[in-house]
């Protein structure tokens, strides 16, 4: 089930920032969730990241999931804080607005909701495989 979790959030991501560079109204440059180039990226690249871990990564794919909510939290706090105006940056590189900083939340959760899945899953199997 981990495996699966982490390629659809892997996929949607990749999406997401593929989305940002075509003009659409719903992601990227003047959009309902305002991005930048530099934020599509940063989506494309945590999708890759997701898809690696599901599919050649011999490590567990909670401390990714974990690792991964945990950036999305602080993102999404220095989000809050920087977010004075209608759009704004997180460190001077990726573009935001209220909706993406929300989105970010919302990711952050998923994220720390899934590795908890995923541990508890990682747990079954390592007492199984001890019995």
């Amino acid at each position: 089930m981990a495996k699966t979790i982490s390629v659809t959030f892997g996929v949607i991501l990749i999406i997401l920032g593929i989305l940002g560079f075509v003009e659409n109204p719903l992601i990227g440059s003047g959009s309902f969730f305002h991005t930048n180039i530099y934020h599509n990226v940063f989506s494309i690249l945590i999708g890759m990241i997701l898809l690696f871990v599901a599919f050649y990564s011999k490590t567990t794919i909670a401390g990714t999931y974990f690792t991964l909510g945990a950036i999305y939290i602080m993102l999404s706090i220095f989000g809050f804080i920087v977010l004075t105006e209608e759009v704004g940056t997180i460190l001077n590189t990726m573009e935001i607005n209220q909706a993406s900083v929300w989105l970010m939340l919302l990711i952050a959760v998923l994220f720390l909701i899934a590795g908890s899945i995923s541990a508890t899953e990682e747990n079954a199997i390592e007492s199984n495989t001890l019995q």
